[in-house]
């Protein structure tokens, strides 16, 4: 890493939520130059050049276009597939070969109050995406299969705040952010937030532990 800075976009729009493919070689990010949410990718031209420092040349392409709007993109571990919101309430997977996507969690499973307000991650094998479900004050995390076959997991399984999930690096568990123990003033308003974890097992339900 050498600090360098290099402009990626030249457009009057706004272009936001970037995620580096896992090979270094492409970006993705939401770019609203054509009057709504679309998903642009910028690939390198030459094979020799390794990332986008310096002058190495690269072209856009639309990845993900239409009426709606779509934006947050997350490249999966293989690079083979994008999750991203689909018409601002959806969480819909994209395979960049077949060039299809589909939806696989409903517009109705959660409530966004603003655009980065619900966050999504890939487990490391890419069959699955954990994200926040439910309104944000009694939001739960669950498991959906990035295939859209399996039904969801939940595996928060309470009333309070939960958000922001990561699968960890060997897969063995699930942490995202609880108000779920944390200490409370009179009004009932949480003061704190929790690291939880789920362990996961295939011979046993998932089981919950805090780190505070």
């Amino acid at each position: 890493l050498s600090g360098a800075t290099r402009r990626i976009t030249h457009t009057g729009a706004e272009e936001r939520g970037v995620s580096y493919a896992p090979d270094g070689r492409k970006l993705l990010y939401a770019s609203e130059r054509n009057g709504n949410w679309d998903l642009v990718e910028a690939r390198l031209k030459r094979p020799q050049d390794k990332g986008f420092s310096g002058v190495a040349p690269f072209e856009e392409a639309l990845l993900v276009g239409g009426p709606a709007d779509d934006f947050q993109p997350l490249y999966s571990p293989r690079g083979d597939r994008v999750a991203y919101r689909g018409d601002r309430s959806s969480l819909r997977v994209y395979d960049i070969a077949a060039k299809t996507s589909i939806e696989v969690l409903p517009r109705d499973a959660v409530y966004s109050y603003e655009d980065d307000d619900w966050r999504f991650a890939w487990s490391p094998d890419g069959r699955w995406l954990v994200t926040r479900t439910g309104f944000e004050n009694t939001s739960e995390i669950e498991l959906v299969d990035a295939s859209g076959r399996e039904a969801r997991r939940n595996l928060s399984l309470n009333g309070f705040q939960d958000r922001r999930p990561q699968v960890s690096a060997d897969a063995s568990a699930v942490l995202w952010l609880s108000d779920r123990e944390s200490l409370r003033t009179a009004s009932g308003d949480a003061v704190q937030t929790d690291v939880m974890a789920a362990f996961l097992s295939h011979n046993q339900p998932p089981t919950n532990d805090t780190f505070s």
